[in-house]
C-alpha cells in the first residue's frame, strides 16, 4: 500500500489489484455476530448457551480456556437477575459490554462443534 502524492493532509491509502482485502470470509462465525439485530436478552442467552456447551467440551488439560469461559460465565449470571426483556441502563450496558468482551472466547471450539455438525454422517456398517 502506498500513500497517495498529494498534500499531506489529503493523503490516502492507494490500494493495487493484488492486494488482498483484511476479510477472509462473510460468514458470521460466532452467536453474537450472527444474533446483531435481534434483542439484547435473545443474543446474551444464546452466548451463554453457546459458552456452556464449548465448556462442556472442554478437555482436562484446557485449564486457561476453561478459567476465562467459567469467569464470563459467573459474570453474565450475576447480571441476569430481575427482568431480561427490560433490563435497566446500567445491566443493559453491562450485559452489551459483556457480549462485546466475550465474543471471541471459545470461538476455535465452537468452530469444530459446527464442522462435526456439518459433516456428513458415514452410514454404519451392519
Amino acid at each position: 500500500m502506498r500513500l497517495s502524492r498529494t498534500a499531506p493532509s489529503l493523503a490516502r491509502p492507494m490500494l493495487h489489484p493484488y492486494v488482498m482485502s483484511g476479510v477472509m470470509s462473510t460468514k458470521l462465525e460466532n452467536t453474537t455476530d450472527a444474533t446483531r439485530g435481534q434483542p439484547l436478552w435473545a443474543r446474551v442467552l444464546a452466548r451463554k448457551d453457546e459458552l456452556e456447551d464449548v465448556l462442556a467440551e472442554l478437555g482436562p488439560h484446557d485449564m486457561v480456556e476453561r478459567t476465562s469461559i467459567e469467569t464470563a460465565l459467573a459474570t453474565v449470571y450475576l447480571l441476569m437477575t430481575g427482568d431480561l426483556a427490560h433490563p435497566s441502563d446500567v445491566v443493559a450496558r453491562d450485559l452489551n459490554r459483556w457480549l462485546e468482551r466475550n465474543k471471541h472466547l471459545g470461538q476455535d471450539i465452537t468452530r469444530r462443534q459446527q464442522a462435526a455438525r456439518l459433516a456428513p454422517q458415514k452410514p454404519q456398517a451392519a
